[in-house]
């Protein structure tokens, strides 16, 4: 039996936040929790396009670290999350 997997990477594609395409400054991240909202939309547009079909959640430095927030808040929701050199560090609680 052949089994199909979609993977999500980043945010989606209409909005482009942080790829110099958004409006305001670049480089310039007021609010993570943007990134956040359009991540989870897009899973969204995702899964009512595929319903059925596991999602596998991927993301690469600031969305390592995104993606992380993204898993941490919504477990049910995926299933596999990887992250590639996420960028993140020890909490001050814990050194």
């Amino acid at each position: 039996m052949e089994i199909i997997y979609f993977v999500v990477i980043g945010s989606h594609p209409i909005h482009r936040n942080g790829h110099g395409e958004s409006d305001g400054r670049k480089v310039d991240v007021t609010d993570y929790r943007i990134y956040l909202r359009d991540m989870l939309q897009h899973v969204n547009i995702m899964k009512q396009r595929y319903p059925g079909l596991p999602v596998y959640l991927y993301g690469h430095s600031m969305g390592g670290a995104l993606s992380m927030l993204l898993a941490h808040e919504n477990p049910s929701l995926f299933q596999c999350v990887v992250l590639s050199a996420p960028m993140i560090s020890k909490s001050a609680e814990f050194s």
